[in-house]
């Protein structure tokens, strides 16, 4: 859908790649189009790798006009790493809210809740422990400094 109105998109395979147009009309430079693509995808049941239709046209850049929905297998939702990052969760719909159009989504999936144990939050937590322990040290130092006891 192009700014509501239903258009028919033409589609060139070109081996892994597919091209697809969209035809947009009556379009001057700096004029907004709100375009609305959606299709389904198979993958392995587990994980989901979907592909995304990435436009030759830039996004502003300077706010979140990218809107993603992704639909997971009924009664499953999102365990482990999920990229990029979910905005919004609701049972097996994922949303998401971006600056830029993503080249795919990436979501491993199951039933019941997922686990805390994330690579993204083992990053943030060893993250914080090296921040942590630096101004440790320095702290350490300084006030070994202050008392004179390293000169």
């Amino acid at each position: 859908m192009v700014d509501g109105q239903r258009v028919d998109a033409t589609t060139e395979r070109n081996g892994e790649v597919v091209d697809v147009s969209i035809p947009v009309r009556n379009v001057e430079n700096g004029d907004t189009v709100t375009l609305r693509v959606s299709y389904s995808a198979t993958n392995a049941n587990g994980a989901l790798k979907v592909p995304l239709f990435v436009p030759d046209y830039a996004t502003p850049g300077s706010a979140s006009v990218v809107d993603v929905t992704t639909t997971l297998p009924q009664g499953t939702q999102a365990q482990g790493d999920v990229f990029p990052t979910v905005q919004s969760s609701n049972g097996n719909v994922l949303t998401f809210s971006l600056l830029h159009v993503p080249g795919f989504i990436y979501a491993t999936y199951g039933d019941g809740s997922g686990s805390m144990l994330t690579t993204s939050n083992v990053m943030t937590v060893v993250g914080l422990l090296i921040i942590v322990g630096f101004l440790g040290a320095f702290l350490r130092y300084d006030r070994n400094v202050t008392r004179g006891d390293i000169e």
